[in-house]
């Protein structure tokens, strides 16, 4: 089957669903006849004079023809960015069943099987539709979720530059710490229909990491690193595990691989020595 057939004649091009809609329209109404119809919206005159016959606007050229209207795909676009925009984006085989439900549920005429819209229809829907993508998206938990919204994200940079002004913090004193969980048996989740150019897509899950390794890395506004630190769920110290890892890796451990207090005091020591701050800044 030719998914990406291009059609080689330009005819149908001149009209459009919304220009035979309105021409119909004005033939319905005794304003104008076909032949006049024809000349004012630039439709040929016996594809007008086809489409009043079956008293329909759709678009339909050969033997094939689009399953919905541009207004009906548009929902359909619509719905996608929305589920996406609530990190419930949905896999390629859920929409193509939402899909066929929506054709279900408005009695539209479809050649669909089996419960679902076929690769064919999918991959001509997409190829209509460039702004959307097949993306893999980033586990998130609800609690980020949930908190990283337009408002809470204004009162952080809030306050935030209140704070830079009052102390007068430069850039090169400004350090970004961040901690993320390095699992050896991660499960991939599925490529979900997202916006395409977005820089992350995200999906929910019950959890965002496991309980393997911790790594934390810091770096300032300017680009300066410090040695990262990993926290091994281990017992004991074993010089092994830190091969192939950046120079002055300094590795930590608690008993389930997480942060605790010692381990923060700790990495606050290297900080303070690699930075060469008194405790001012």
């Amino acid at each position: 089957m030719v998914f990406k057939y291009k059609r080689i004649s330009s005819r149908g091009d001149s009209w459009s669903e919304q220009t035979m809609s309105l021409a119909l329209n004005d033939l319905k109404q005794g304003k104008i006849s076909i032949r006049g119809a024809s000349k004012k919206y630039g439709i040929p005159y016996s594809t007008l004079a086809d489409h009043k016959k079956l008293n329909t606007s759709k678009k339909k050229l050969g033997r094939y023809s689009k399953v919905f209207s541009e207004a009906e795909e548009k929902e359909l676009v619509e719905y996608l960015k929305e589920l996406d925009k609530r990190f419930y984006g949905l896999t390629k085989r859920d929409f193509c069943k939402l899909a066929y439900q929506y054709a279900e549920e408005k009695h539209i005429h479809h050649p669909f099987t089996n419960n679902e819209a076929g690769e064919q229809w999918y991959a001509n829907f997409m190829l209509r539709h460039q702004e959307l993508s097949l993306r893999t998206p980033e586990p998130t938990s609800v609690a980020r979720a949930c908190g990283f919204n337009r408002v809470q994200v204004e009162i952080f940079f809030k306050n935030l530059s209140q704070i830079l002004e009052k102390h007068h913090i430069t850039t090169d004193n400004i350090y970004n710490v961040d901690e993320t969980g390095i699992q050896t048996s991660a499960k991939k989740p599925p490529k979900v229909l997202s916006v395409r150019g977005k820089k992350q897509v995200g999906s929910i899950s019950s959890s965002e990491r496991g309980t393997l390794i911790t790594s934390l890395f810091c770096c300032s506004a300017t680009g300066k690193f410090i040695s990262p630190t990993l926290v091994f769920p281990r017992k004991k110290k074993n010089p092994r595990y830190l091969e192939g890892t950046p120079p002055e890796t300094l590795m930590l451990v608690t008993d389930n691989g997480w942060i605790n207090s010692d381990v923060f005091f700790r990495m606050a020591e290297v900080f303070c020595g690699e930075c060469k701050t008194d405790g001012t800044a």
